[in-house]
């Protein structure tokens, strides 16, 4: 709309706030009424940075995590969803699993994933201060119920051929 003169930026500027945010929900494959369409997952992540908000101490949005460092809050979801998801895989190719949801049935092999994401929170509660039973309800809401949500797949073979997490698992494998 800037571009097409209907509105100015400083119009805009007036009109609006664009805090920074960290969102993340999972949508995958799913039928409705006979049609394929997509499903969206219970689990969800939106943390929004408070002091770029028009009134800081509002909360404008149910459901959201107001912060005031949104940094620490992206090294969370590094340090746990992708530590888990490259152990998962791993641990899935190690044992001939097709998917990370696989994985995570088995409680010998969910303990496991648990065990090395907890030393990724470990590092987390030291550098930022989060909470351990903070971090072990995000391990439990954010990486196992929302990765093992009927319909969702996420390949193991896919997930180890990220960059990422290849060099997360030449860690794991040196432990």
């Amino acid at each position: 709309m800037v571009a097409c003169g209907e509105i100015t930026e400083a119009e805009l500027d007036q009109a609006a706030v664009y805090p920074n945010t960290a969102v993340d929900r999972m949508v995958f494959d799913g039928v409705h009424h006979g049609k394929e369409g997509v499903e969206i997952g219970d689990a969800y992540e939106l943390v929004i940075e408070r002091q770029k908000l028009d009134d800081p101490d509002s909360t404008p949005i149910k459901g959201a995590e107001y912060v005031d460092d949104l940094a620490m809050y992206l090294q969370r979801k590094i340090y746990i969803i992708n530590c888990g998801r490259a152990v998962s895989a791993y641990l899935g190719q190690r044992h001939g699993l097709a998917t990370v949801q696989d994985v995570l049935h088995p409680p010998d092999l969910l303990d496991e994933v648990k065990a090395a994401i907890l030393e990724s929170a470990a590092a987390l509660e030291k550098r930022y201060g989060f909470t351990h039973a903070s971090l072990v309800d995000y391990i439990e809401r954010m990486m196992v119920q929302r990765f093992t949500t009927p319909g969702v797949s996420d390949s193991v073979l896919r997930v180890g051929r990220s960059r990422i997490f290849e060099s997360i698992l030449r860690e794991y494998q040196k432990a």
